[in-house]
């Protein structure tokens, strides 16, 4: 008797296990019949999102295009005079020419013969402080075109300081 109450507790905690793997097994079945569902309508969801995130940063693009100039703090960005397909080199500003300017960095106050922002230390005569700024082909002619070598000083005899 003693075995058979063993065997039969035993035989009890074996249905019970394969009680719950059943159940596991139908869980799992409706998850993987769910899966296709659940990734269409998180694909659909993001798809939203980025569109509507598209639209946010094309509005944006629009307000900011229709500005005279856009002023972060006090350096102000203007459009350049002239479009990039008609821009030509201009001639290089003569030693006497020392204009003020405003640090691309952190705005501090600069005339264009210093070598380096007096309070932040960024390059003066870089990419990023000059009036030709958005002109790809500037970059390119020089050679200028990663976004390190933009910001780091050059010796490029078409810098302007902005105006």
């Amino acid at each position: 008797e003693v075995l058979n109450g063993v065997e039969l507790e035993q035989s009890n905690k074996i249905q019970e296990a394969e009680a719950r793997l059943r159940e596991q097994e139908a869980k799992v079945r409706r998850q993987i019949e769910e899966e296709p569902r659940l990734r269409a309508e998180e694909v659909t969801r993001r798809k939203a999102v980025e569109e509507a995130l598209n639209q946010a940063a094309q509005t944006g693009l629009t307000y900011l295009r229709n500005q005279q100039a856009y002023t972060a703090g006090q350096v102000t960005f203007t459009a350049p005079a002239v479009s990039e397909e008609t821009w030509r080199p201009p001639a290089p500003l003569s030693d006497d020419d020392v204009r003020e300017l405003a640090c691309w960095q952190c705005g501090a106050s600069l005339y264009s013969v210093a070598q380096f922002c007096w309070q932040c230390h960024a390059p003066v005569h870089c990419c990023n402080n000059c009036e030709f700024r958005p002109i790809l082909r500037c970059k390119e002619a020089q050679g200028l075109t990663s976004t390190m070598a933009q910001s780091a000083q050059n010796h490029c005899e078409w810098w302007r300081p902005p105006a």
